[in-house]
Order: C-alpha cells, then structure tokens, then sequence
C-alpha cells in the first residue's frame, strides 16, 4: 500500500508538459515491478531446473 502512494505522489508532481518525465518514471516502475516479481519466483519457487549447460560440482 505505501508503495502505490509513492508513485502516486511521484505522478501528481508531474506536470502536463513533462511528457518524457512520465515516460521515465513509468518505465522505471514497470522494470522494478519485473525485478520484483523475478526476485519472488527465485526465492519461493527455487532456481529453474532445467538447463542446457552442465553445472560444477562445488566443494565446501
């Protein structure tokens, strides 16, 4: 919820002749929307299985 009145606050000081302004910012929100949602898949749903490429054995 704080998240959305940020970004709220973020486009109401936007004004109507700063159209790349809102671009940007737009753009910025949707790329850390993505990173977000690929930070929640790597965590909870564990790394992708299948891989074409061999993985070393590590030693600890």
């Amino acid at each position: 919820m704080p998240t959305f009145v940020g970004e709220d606050l973020m486009f109401t000081h936007i004004h109507e002749n700063q159209a790349v302004l809102a671009f940007f910012t737009s753009l910025s929100f949707i790329i850390d929307g993505l990173a977000i949602m690929r930070i929640y898949a790597r965590i909870f749903l564990g790394p992708y299985q299948k891989s074409m490429y061999e993985m070393a054995y590590r030693s600890y």
